[in-house]
């Protein structure tokens, strides 16, 4: 144990060792052959022989653009320009182009305007001829004067006796193939006629057909004339270049020869052994990182570099493969030249250099892929993919993503939810874009993924839809207890608002079933309670009509007729005020009351019936006044009936509790709590209503309307009445304010 984990570093060494072997000696394999390919690649960057003659080189030498064909045309203005006024400094530039013209006999307007048409063309051609003189050299000579004007300083006369055909010399000829990858000579008549008097390294046929175009088109006319298309001038003729040679020299091939030179150059390379030694060098690599892998002796497993996740080895496998393209320009630009900036030790060095990070980017990502064998693919990938490692993550994610640009919330503007589609839309579009002609498979399968993605998203509103319309008909169809569990996505808002409509229809349902029940059970009370007086009355009235009764008899069922006939006057007094209460039909006399005194008077006129109930009460008054805006009459009828309730129904013995207070908010309450008799086992919510009785089992009298009276009557004053129970505990509370509407 001691030996392994001593020789355990020095292991490791060596298999550092070994996996920077594996990166040089392939790099050092490919240096080796650099002169190789650098002999066997072919004379493909050499220019043809030089002619003065424009027919010999149309077949081999390189097109000019028409955009610099363009350039050349208008260059020649500028360059006779130029060499008129070297000639006459006095000229301008109407008595260079516009000769017939005397611009100062013209009327003032049409003269101003012919001299800035001509001004303005100029100015355009002077930016032409900018963009030409950046990267060629020219030299014009009037073959009049022997005048020139040139960009050019330290070879001008070697350009200039090259211009004057009457000095040309093959060793000029040679100076000029050292100095211009190409070049062309333009020879103006005296007429304005150009012809091509010498070329080389370029081709002339094209250059002259588009030349030749633009000159018959005229092209300098036409700008002019276009400027003047708004005035009352009419048509100018201008002056052509006449007796002018111009010589131009390009520094560097066109964009169109200078790809046709990397072109043919890289396919001069790619077409030797370069691609099938790359490929065997990254064979070779491979190869050795599976030999290194499978043998602990190196200690690669206990090194983190050659345990990458398998997203990061595809990727460094892909990027060495992708890489032979840019390896190759590489060591083109090296053995080519290119590098003019950089000496031929430093250049090595580089190269060197990045071979040594593609085969070592080779060798460790293979080594990372060779534990695919062992493991097994669905292990490996499980060990080693972060996508698998955090697909859990980057699926809850996307959801959450795709939720937020989905959710559309119908209450609210659309707006926001049309810009969110629209800008990740735009984001997919923007990327796709970026991809040139490979973002024409990237529409296709994001068109797909839209699809796709579409027809489930609609889908699932399809559901949701159905969904709610099922429940609905549900509810149509008298079903108001079904209920919608699940989220109904876009149609949630309609969902709640549903619900609350359902609810609504419960409650009304509810309602009426609790008002139909009501009306039977009226019919049943009023019956029964006014059939047991009526009865009596028949019965004794009946009694009072037999002959054999003796005085005290008759009495007796006088008194009992009196009683009951009172009984029943009080009950029909019950329906009536019940009814009117009701139906808001009560006339109320309000008047400045003071509910002290009237509790106080309540107390007094009930005091027989309160003490033979034989109940102790407790009072608990302010003593200075309360004055309240009521009805007294009907105020008095509620506390008489309150108190009525409680020595019937209060357990006989116990003490009564009658308090009132004045609390903060200019409220007035009247408390009035007992101990009950019997179980208080009904609901205190409907001990008010109509005919409601807490004697359930009808034992003592009474129309069990007294506490709907009195609720009626505190509401139609603007207070309240509420009933608690705590056990046997019963408890009034009347609540007032002091200052009533």
């Amino acid at each position: 144990m001691d030996t392994r984990w001593k020789n355990s570093p020095e292991k490791g060494k060596k298999g550092m060792l070994y996996a920077l072997l594996a990166a040089l000696v392939p790099a050092v394999v490919m240096l080796c052959f650099y002169p190789y390919f650098a002999k066997h690649r072919g004379d493909v960057g050499s220019m043809a022989a030089v002619t003065d003659t424009a027919v010999s080189r149309d077949e081999d030498g390189y097109e000019i653009s028409s955009e610099d064909t363009g350039y050349i045309y208008d260059s020649g203005y500028v360059l006779y320009e130029d060499l008129q006024k070297k000639k006459d400094s006095t000229l301008t530039e109407s008595d260079i182009f516009l000769p017939g013209k005397d611009l100062a006999s013209m009327d003032e307007v049409a003269g101003n305007a012919c001299y800035s048409a001509l001004k303005n063309v100029l100015i355009n051609m002077e930016n032409s001829y900018s963009n030409l003189s950046a990267n060629v050299d020219y030299l014009a000579m009037d073959t009049a004067t022997g005048q020139v004007v040139s960009n050019v300083a330290e070879h001008r006369d070697v350009l200039k006796n090259y211009v004057d055909e009457t000095k040309r010399t093959e060793s000029q000829m040679t100076e000029l193939a050292s100095l211009y990858s190409g070049w062309i000579c333009l020879d103006y008549s005296d007429t304005g006629d150009v012809t091509v008097s010498g070329s080389a390294g370029v081709s002339t046929k094209s250059f002259y057909r588009e030349f030749q175009d633009l000159a018959h088109a005229g092209r300098f006319d036409r700008m002019i004339n276009d400027f003047l298309e708004n005035t009352d001038v009419t048509e100018l003729s201008v002056q052509y270049p006449v007796n002018m040679r111009v010589f131009y020299g390009f520094n560097t091939l066109s964009a169109d020869a200078a790809w046709d030179t990397y072109v043919t150059m890289y396919n001069s390379y790619s077409s030797g052994i370069f691609p099938m030694l790359y490929v065997l060098l990254l064979a070779g690599v491979a190869v050795a990182a599976v030999l290194f892998m499978r043998r602990e002796t190196y200690a690669f497993h206990n090194h983190w570099l050659f345990h990458l996740p398998l997203e990061v080895s595809f990727a460094g496998l892909c990027i060495c493969i992708s890489l032979y393209e840019g390896m190759l320009d590489m060591m083109i630009s090296y053995l080519e030249g290119s590098w003019s900036n950089i000496d031929m030790l430093t250049g090595g060095a580089i190269n060197f250099l990045c071979w040594v990070l593609v085969f070592g980017t080779w060798f460790v990502s293979a080594s990372c892929i060779v534990p695919v064998g062992s493991l097994g693919p669905v292990a490996y990938v499980k060990k080693y993919s972060l996508i698998y490692r955090f697909f859990p993550f980057i699926k809850r994610q996307g959801k959450r993503f795709a939720a937020y640009v989905t959710d559309v919330d119908l209450t609210e503007n659309m707006s926001r939810s049309i810009w969110k589609i629209v800008l990740v839309n735009g984001a997919v579009v923007a990327i796709l874009c970026t991809m040139w002609f490979g973002g024409i498979f990237g529409v296709v399968i994001y068109s797909i993924f839209l699809f796709l993605w579409l027809r489930r998203y609609f889908t699932g509103i399809r559901k949701d839809y159905q969904a709610v319309l099922g429940w609905v008909r549900g509810m149509a169809a008298g079903d108001l207890n079904q209920a919608l569990s699940r989220d109904v996505g876009i149609f949630e808002p309609l969902h709640e608002e549903l619900s609350h409509i359902q609810q609504g229809f419960r409650q009304a349902v509810a309602e009426e079933v609790k008002s139909q029940k009501m009306k039977t059970e009226l019919i049943t009370n009023v019956s029964h309670d006014l059939k047991t007086p009526l009865t009596a009355i028949i019965t004794y009235v009946d009694l009072l009509g037999q002959d054999n009764l003796t005085e005290e008899e008759r009495k007796s069922y006088v008194d009992i007729l009196a009683r009951k006939s009172q009984r029943l006057k009080v009950l029909i007094e019950d329906l009536f005020e019940i009814s009117k209460a009701t139906t808001n039909n009560v006339t109320m006399n309000f008047n400045q009351v003071d509910i002290v005194n009237l509790l106080k008077q309540v107390r007094f006129e009930m005091e027989d019936k309160l003490n033979a109930s034989g109940l102790d009460f407790r009072w608990s008054l302010p003593e200075e006044k309360v004055i309240l805006t009521l009805d007294s009459q009907k105020t008095y009828r509620v506390f008489s009936n309150l108190l009525t309730n409680i020595v019937k129904y209060a357990l006989p013995r116990s003490r009564v509790y009658i308090d009132l207070k004045c609390m903060d908010g200019g409220q007035v309450v009247v408390t009035m709590k007992n101990i009950s008799a019997a179980e208080l086992n009904f609901d205190p919510r409907e001990i008010t209503e109509r005919f409601v009785r807490g004697d359930l089992s009808r034992n003592t009298e009474g129309s069990g309307l007294g506490l709907a009276i009195a609720s009626s009557f505190v509401e139609l004053q603007g207070g309240t009445l509420d009933i608690e129970i705590d056990g046997d505990l019963f408890k009034a509370i009347v609540v007032f304010q002091q200052k009533n509407p």
